[in-house]
């Protein structure tokens, strides 16, 4: 809702056809003196003239639209171009499409403030974007190839043997552009984790335990946790870039038959 001309008359105050005069009160000025005695002496006060509300003429019939004033509000709808980078909470200024002003003056501005909903897949951090990818144990072991969705179109990315739980990946550039292009676009980051299975059938834990007892022939303390600050992890040796608890311990379950 918005303060516009009056569509009826203008912004002229009178019915269609009606006569304006000059305000007999202040005689067109638009002003009144009020002069006051006090103890202090005699004061002399300018104002706004009530009768004309200040314009200096009145009309013999007023717009029954806008009561006189001129002005009405109304309801529009307008398009907003939405740049690329705007982030929740950003204001976005409309020049020219707020309230007229009085007497048909300029109009004002009007301000929007955008809230961003959130995404189910992609999480914002400043102009960097976060994705979670999980992997299973075959492919955080091996390795291979994984296709990740970006702004853009889908990546398809290379996984290294040996992930963790908690490794990420960075695409340089995929992530949000800078407002007003103020700047390099953000990145994407990706964070792993490798999720183990929860059942397994009889040929696939025979399977796993032959792993076991293949790393067991190299390292006997192989599948031992280590203990280790502020985290747990299983293996041979701590993992670099994030826990590899998931998997080890997995494994260990495995074994002892859990």
């Amino acid at each position: 809702m918005r303060r516009e001309i009056c569509s009826r008359c203008s912004g002229s105050r009178g019915e269609p056809g009606s006569q304006k005069t000059t305000c007999q009160t202040c005689n067109g000025s638009g002003k009144v003196r009020r002069a006051q005695r006090t103890l202090f002496g005699n004061f002399e006060q300018i104002g706004e003239c009530s009768t004309c509300r200040g314009i200096g003429t009145r009309v013999d019939r007023a717009c029954i639209q806008c009561n006189a004033t001129g002005v009405a509000n109304n309801r529009r709808k307008i398009s907003i171009d939405i740049p690329s980078g705007v982030d929740d909470g950003n204001r976005i200024v409309m020049r020219g499409h707020g309230d007229v002003g009085e007497l048909g003056g300029q109009a004002g501005d009007l301000y929007v403030r955008v809230h961003v909903e959130p995404d189910r897949v992609f999480t914002r951090s400043g102009n960097d974007v976060l994705i979670r990818a999980e992997l299973n144990v075959v492919t955080a072991m091996l390795g291979g190839d994984i296709t990740v969705p970006t702004l853009e179109d889908d990546k398809t990315v290379r996984i290294e043997p040996g992930v963790q739980t908690g490794n990420q990946r960075v695409l340089t550039g995929l992530g949000v552009p800078r407002l007003r292009n103020d700047g390099p676009r953000g990145d994407q980051i990706i964070q792993f984790a490798v999720v183990t299975p929860r059942s397994l059938t009889t040929e696939q834990k025979d399977l796993v335990r032959k792993l076991g007892d293949t790393m067991r022939a190299t390292d006997d303390r192989a599948l031992d946790p280590v203990i280790v600050e502020n985290d747990v992890s299983y293996g041979a040796r701590s993992a670099h870039n994030g826990s590899d608890n998931g998997i080890w311990s997995w494994l260990k379950g495995t074994f002892s038959g859990q």
